[in-house]
């Protein structure tokens, strides 16, 4: 029996000096599971939004952000370039979790960020991979319960929809044949 074929969960890395990238490339190696995607800025991430798929894999439900902000080489606050990068992500076709990777120093700053919609402010420290790991895991296992949620209600209204012709149908065939009731 052939094995149905897994949608990958694509991760698109947004390091500017890859810092990280390699290490979540190595953590996410499964081709079968994760599609990593590493990109030097948010630019050409825009740039390249319509990426091809995988041939033989059907469209991805689930499309992370990891964007690492790099602030310490620059005076600009962290906390509004990542509402803006926000704010561009929401305006993408496709649904996308976001994951900001942040210096200690602005580990207090991410408040505004996450109430914007952001899925996780994670401090860039030797943990931040696997913090990362579980964000992606949690994101895979709450799209797989949203799935099973439509999928139980459907099967709930066609359930229902069936009881209630049959009832129908019996109503009407009392009305109609008594003598058989």
């Amino acid at each position: 029996m052939k094995q149905k074929t897994l949608s990958p969960v694509y991760l698109y890395v947004i390091d500017e000096f890859g810092q990280i990238s390699g290490d979540i490339s190595q953590r996410f190696d499964n081709p079968e599971k994760y599609a990593v995607l590493n990109f030097t800025s948010f630019r050409q991430f825009l740039e390249n939004t319509d990426i091809p798929r995988i041939p033989g894999i059907r469209k991805a439900n689930i499309r992370i952000i990891i964007y690492v902000l790099n602030r310490h080489l620059q005076n600009s606050d962290s906390c509004d370039e990542a509402l803006e990068v926000l704010h561009q992500v929401h305006n993408l076709p496709d649904k996308y979790s976001t994951i900001f990777l942040v210096d200690s120093n602005y580990k207090d700053k991410g408040q505004p960020v996450l109430e914007a919609g952001a899925g996780a402010w994670i401090i860039n420290n030797p943990n931040a991979i696997h913090w990362i790991d579980n964000h992606v895991k949690g994101t895979i296992s709450r799209s797989n319960l949203d799935k099973k949620r439509k999928a139980s209600k459907l099967a709930l209204r066609i359930l229902a929809v069936y009881i209630i012709l049959v009832s129908l149908f019996t109503l009407a065939a009392r009305f109609l044949f008594p003598w058989y009731f």
